[in-house]
């Protein structure tokens, strides 16, 4: 997946976190996975925080017409978090 216009450049000084994404190709596939995997909720991530799991879909990235600031900001509004660290 390329998501065209985003670097890390971390201006904020954040501390470093983890992310794993699971991309689908339609939104119905997200959501079953999400189903499935929200079932272990934080248990996924315990081994390796600071960590986040996220799942998109590439049909809802196509469904995206503003530019974000961020892939926080761009996350916040149409990703599906399944466990996370903050």
């Amino acid at each position: 997946m390329y998501i065209p216009g985003y670097v890390d450049l971390d201006w904020a000084d954040q501390d470093s976190l983890n992310w794993i994404i699971w991309v689908t190709e339609a939104e119905e596939e997200a959501l079953s996975l999400l189903s499935q995997l929200s079932y272990f909720g934080s248990s996924l991530i315990e081994p390796a925080k600071p960590m986040d799991i996220w799942i998109i879909s590439m049909e809802g990235l196509k469904g995206v017409k503003e530019k974000q600031e961020t892939l926080f900001d761009l996350f916040s509004f149409m990703a599906h978090p399944v466990a996370r660290t903050i």
